[in-house]
């Protein structure tokens, strides 16, 4: 289970601020506007800051707002697009399928784009039923700008506050990941667990381990001139070089597992890397409740347990203690007591306040950090048929125009915008990922639309309306990142996820 869906962890997961962060920037700027204008212009600024919201993903500041920027330009330049061919169904047909295609295709410059890609799309399908006059239509995207610069000064504002925040949660993320990559080897010292299908498992894993450290080393690197963020830059180094250790920790599973299978020396391993594994999960707790972290495990058990099957195959046989299987089980023998050595520093780490590290002072980190070229030429040079993101590209743009010609057969194709809507939600870069997702999307349009539907139908007070919306605007944010492991989650988040995008378009 993702360490999110966690009360005890999520409450003080970056998922939960950014959330509570976008919902009270989208919702408090739309409550201001309404309280000075009228309905029509609230909502065309809380579409504005919604899209720009998007982006307001943890990033260093720098980046985040060159990224937040981006999107609110593009946004606001596709919106008045959109806005003045929508009274031409051809030429709107057409702007449709020519911003789809080239959305979808700046995806080429990696994951952090897509979102990207989501805003401008969003705020392309919530601006296709405008059907503005000329005049008109520039005054709604200049609405619609002034939603996205507003909610961009906040979220910086807010962002450069809580920076120092944002790095430990970050950090803490990268340890919670360590934590199952580690669980997942402990796995491996039981017989029952088919090895095939876990190494598959513990693959995927350590993708995503690498993900999460690849992210923390780019907020923690990016300025560390105080001591709180030299305890940071500590334990991030202690947690590279704990990854390092168990990367190496034994390979020879299979050896192990045919020549122990029947000895409890397999639990005793299992047992011992499980506990390393919690105590790296009492170091990211400590990191999000911004306190030292203590360690709570004994390990001595465990350790006494392995080093007499070592003592005992030694004196009994001298010959077979040289053999593959106890060389292969005095090595993982030694590495776990090197990583409970490192886990010692780990926690001595969280609860010393150092100064700055006199190695990285003035230091060029840009060699460690993750850099992205946006220039033109990658995209063009992947304007051809071989290109994967050229086929995606292509896909989303003619599913965009069957869903146009669908909502045209319908009765109500003042609202066929849904339709878009829900194409470009599902569509995703690889089928594994459309495939995943399609079935939860699908069930989540229909749980969403009913519960929104009753909501609207039996309460009617304003204030008691802009709670439901607050608390749908949070959640979105801060499960859409996240694999949506728990059966029990998912109707709620499928409720958020679609209450959010239906509030927009309800009210107008």
């Amino acid at each position: 289970m993702h360490y999110a869906l966690d009360l005890r962890t999520f409450l003080f997961s970056h998922y939960f601020y950014t959330g509570l962060r976008v919902a009270t920037g989208v919702i408090g700027l739309t409550v201001l506007i309404l309280s000075c204008t009228d309905l029509p212009t609230a909502m065309t600024v809380c579409i504005g800051a919604l899209c720009a919201s998007v982006m307001d993903l943890p990033s260093p500041l720098r980046h985040k707002f060159t990224e937040m920027l981006t999107s609110v330009l593009l946004c606001s330049t596709v919106t008045l697009i959109i806005s003045l061919c929508a009274r031409n169904y051809w030429l709107l047909g057409l702007m449709l399928i020519v911003v789809t295609f080239l959305a979808s295709m700046m995806v080429v410059y990696g994951r952090k784009t897509m979102p990207l890609q989501f805003s401008v799309l969003l705020a392309m399908t919530l601006s296709m039923a405008n059907g503005l006059a000329a005049s008109h239509a520039f005054f709604h995207s200049a609405l619609f700008l002034t939603g996205g610069l507003v909610y961009l000064a906040y979220a910086m504002a807010v962002s450069w506050f809580l920076r120092r925040r944002t790095k430990q949660q970050v950090l803490a993320e990268a340890l919670f990941a360590l934590a199952r990559y580690i669980r997942i080897k402990a796995d491996f010292y039981d017989t029952r667990v088919s090895s095939n299908d876990h190494f598959n498992l513990l693959v995927r894993q350590q993708i995503e381990l690498a993900d999460r450290q690849e992210a923390a080393r780019d907020l923690i690197l990016r300025g560390h001139q105080n001591e709180l963020d030299a305890v940071l830059l500590q334990v991030h180094s202690g947690t590279l070089d704990m990854y390092e250790l168990i990367l190496s920790t034994c390979t020879d599973y299979a050896v192990l597992r045919q020549h122990f299978a029947d000895a409890d020396v397999l639990i005793s391993l299992g047992g011992l890397v499980r506990k390393i594994a919690r105590d790296i999960e009492s170091i990211a707790f400590a990191l999000t409740r911004n306190r030292a972290s203590v360690a709570n495990s004994g390990y001595d058990g465990e350790l006494q347990a392995i080093r007499a099957v070592l003592q005992l195959l030694e004196q009994k046989n001298c010959r077979y203690a040289h053999s593959e299987a106890v060389i292969a089980l005095r090595a993982s023998y030694n590495k776990a007591r090197a990583a409970i050595d490192m886990m010692g520093q780990l926690h001595l780490a969280t609860q010393t306040m150092v100064r700055p590290l006199a190695a990285f002072a003035g230091a060029d980190m840009t060699v460690f950090l993750t850099r992205q070229k946006y220039g033109p030429r990658l995209l063009v040079s992947n304007l051809h048929w071989k290109s994967p993101v050229f086929r995606f590209a292509l896909r989303v743009a003619m599913a965009v125009a069957v869903g146009l010609m669908v909502t045209q057969q319908l009765s109500y194709a003042s609202h066929g915008y849904w339709i878009l809507l829900t194409i470009i939600i599902i569509l995703k870069p690889s089928f594994s990922m459309t495939k995943r997702r399609r079935g939860d999307r699908l069930i989540g349009t229909v749980v969403g639309c009913v519960v929104t539907a009753v909501i609207l139908h039996f309460i009617h007070q304003p204030i008691a309306l802009f709670g439901f919306l607050f608390v749908a605007t949070v959640a979105v944010p801060a499960f859409v990142y996240i694999n949506i492991a728990t059966p029990r989650l998912r109707p709620a988040c499928r409720f958020f996820c679609n209450s959010v995008c239906c509030y927009p378009a309800v009210p107008i």
